[in-house]
Formats: C-alpha cells, sequence, structure tokens
C-alpha cells in the first residue's frame, strides 16, 4: 500500500475519542449514584409486598381445602415456617 492510501484509511477511521468515553463513563456513573440508593429504598416495601402475597395466598388455600373437605383448618405461622394443620 502506497502512504497515501494508509493516511486515507486513517483519517476516514470512525470511532470515538477518548474525551466521548469518559464523558459517557462519568454520566453513566452519575446515574448509576442516583439510581442505586432509590432502588436500595425501594427493596424493603417489595419484600413486604412479597410475604404479604404469601400469606394471603397460604390463607386463601387453607380456606379452599377447608370448603373442599367441609372441615376447619388452621394456619399457624412460625419463624422457621407455615405450618398446616386440620382441625378434626
Amino acid at each position: 500500500m502506497s502512504q497515501k492510501r494508509i493516511t486515507r484509511i486513517q483519517s476516514n477511521s470512525r470511532g470515538f475519542t477518548l474525551a466521548e468515553l469518559l464523558t459517557v463513563m462519568a454520566v453513566l456513573a452519575i446515574f448509576a449514584g442516583i439510581a442505586v440508593p432509590n432502588y436500595v429504598a425501594v427493596q424493603p416495601g417489595l419484600q413486604l409486598n412479597g410475604a404479604a402475597r404469601e400469606v394471603l395466598g397460604k390463607l386463601m388455600w387453607a380456606r379452599s381445602k377447608a370448603v373442599a373437605q367441609n372441615n376447619q383448618w388452621v394456619v399457624t405461622f412460625r419463624e422457621g415456617g407455615t405450618r398446616w394443620s386440620r382441625l378434626c
């Protein structure tokens, strides 16, 4: 290849400069700095909502069993897990 051809290829090359890449990285870091604390603040509410849905699901399951078997069911919530028992 001639020197003229190499120079033309280099001048036509497209890409990002280091300054552009650093600017984008800085903007992403700022967005992450804003988003992460907000996400962490929302987490406990999401966990509570999930636990409430789990309790509701277990109560509805016990109700459906009681209706299907024409019996009374007791749902006991313990720290280690849920215990199901049927009243006779």
